[in-house]
């Protein structure tokens, strides 16, 4: 019926994620030492981990190395009768990535409704816990219809601030660093943002935005939370934390409050502590460039040493779908892979500037390594900067078309004879919208269906 996942566009969803697979993981795995997790699926009979059989199996992946996530005591049954034999694990995907310590090659999160916090928490365990071994693929699916008003705002949220914190910084004198004055300029920006994004949820109030474009907060969030890494978890344990600056950026703005769930809300200020470690990394570049260091160049060195630093991942390979499932929900698919920051790009950073983790401070280091060596670590760093893999860019979403079918109604006489057969009237409600000539349905249609239900089948036995 249909209650199922045989669906065409789901099906074009779980091609492209095999191919992408293929093209990019089995580059440089063998599929026999690949590890997955994922939602298998088991909804109905018959459809038991339809993404293992039609993904990971023909990719050669065996089946010993998969392991099923099934929150639905019913449903992880199911597929352990089923046999295909994948190691099934009935557990809340949040409950297993918050307590293992097991890494993946693919994590494919396939969920059926929004993103919550629950889902963001999600991803910063496993960016922050370094769950996905590098090379590995980061697989979502979202639904994207009918957002709570409080989601709306995050995911506006998400937009406005994406690029603001560099964009408040950059405006602002560098030479100007450390005195009251610049204090006063970074203050204005921060006012200006905030000016701004009220008047954006202003917009969204009167229904002025599109929904479906602050969507694009969903990838982005994914993306800084996997660079981010271990500060993904607690962004009090940054690269500067131990530096002045941030200790004082910290103390003029702790009255602030941030209203978390979840992870979040054990962290003291969220929004406040990465403001610091952004408000720090500005510095940081600013004070490189009054000491002759390019702007560029000190930008780069600064976002390697952070990543190798906070252990995190350079994100690559972003391929976004949408489509429509026969259950008439927007879905939006994400895929991406990751990977470490190359040795040979931390060392040329390091030679640029170095980092004393005792006191958090920047150390450049054109006079201790020498000029030829400095400009050749330079050199470099341009070059791998202009690679591909450097900076992953967010591409726009291919739609991979609609399952969905409007439902029609049905007789009465027609209704019986498929109660007689055995389909439940849940089944019967899910393909069907009531009766025909009449104009309610819904409720009043599966109660109609329940009373046909006693009289021909039940009390007939």
């Amino acid at each position: 019926m249909v209650n199922t996942y045989k669906d065409p566009a789901k099906q074009r969803s779980r091609e492209k994620l095999r191919s992408y697979i293929d093209r990019h993981l089995l580059s440089h795995r063998k599929a026999k030492d690949v590890k997955v997790i994922c939602f298998p699926g088991a909804e109905v009979k018959g459809e038991e981990a339809l993404e293992v059989k039609e993904v990971y199996l023909p990719l050669g992946i065996p089946v010993e190395n998969i392991t099923g996530l099934e929150y639905s005591k019913e449903q992880a049954r199911r597929i352990e009768r089923a046999g295909i034999g994948i190691e099934t694990i009935c557990q809340d995907a949040h409950d297993f990535f918050k307590r293992t310590n097991r890494k993946f090659d693919i994590i494919s999160l396939d969920y059926t409704g929004q993103r919550t916090w629950r889902e963001s928490d999600t991803t910063r365990y496993i960016a922050g816990k370094r769950l996905l071994n590098t090379w590995g693929v980061f697989c979502t699916n979202h639904s994207t219809k009918r957002e709570s008003k409080d989601m709306q705002e995050r995911l506006l949220g998400g937009i406005a601030d994406s690029n603001a914190l560099f964009k408040v910084y950059r405006s602002a004198d560098p030479s100007m660093i450390g005195t009251p004055d610049y204090a006063k300029q970074v203050t204005k920006a921060l006012d200006e943002h905030n000016t701004y994004l009220k008047e954006l949820k202003q917009a969204l109030d009167n229904k002025e935005i599109d929904l479906q474009e602050i969507r694009e907060a969903i990838t982005i969030c994914n993306i800084a939370l996997l660079s981010n890494g271990t500060i993904s978890i607690n962004p009090k344990r940054n690269m500067f934390e131990n530096n002045q600056s941030t200790q004082n950026f910290i103390a003029a703005n702790i009255g602030r409050t941030f209203n978390g769930k979840g992870l979040v809300k054990s962290i003291l200020d969220y929004d406040t502590q990465m403001e610091a470690f952004q408000h720090s990394m500005q510095q940081s570049i600013a004070n490189l460039v009054s000491l002759g260091i390019e702007g560029d160049t000190a930008k780069r060195a600064m976002q390697i040493i952070a990543v190798f630093h906070h252990k995190g991942y350079i994100p690559i390979n972003l391929e976004r779908y949408t489509y429509t499932s026969n259950k008439n929900s927007k879905m939006l698919m994400d895929m991406v892979q990751v990977r470490d920051i190359p040795k040979r790009c931390v060392r040329d950073a390091q030679t640029i500037v170095g980092f004393k983790k005792s006191n958090g401070t920047l150390d450049p280091r054109p006079s201790r390594v020498g000029k030829a060596k400095y400009q050749k670590a330079i050199k470099r760093l341009d070059r791998e900067a202009k690679k591909e893999w450097f900076a992953v860019k967010i591409p726009d979403t291919i739609d991979l078309g609609s399952s969905w079918k409007a439902k029609q109604k049905i007789s009465k006489q027609e209704a019986i004879e498929l109660l007689k057969s055995g389909c439940s009237t849940a089944e019967i409600a899910e393909c069907y919208n009531g009766f025909k000539g009449e104009k309610r349905n819904g409720k009043k249609f599966q109660m109609q269906l329940a009373a046909l239900k006693a009289h021909y089948v039940t009390m007939k036995k």
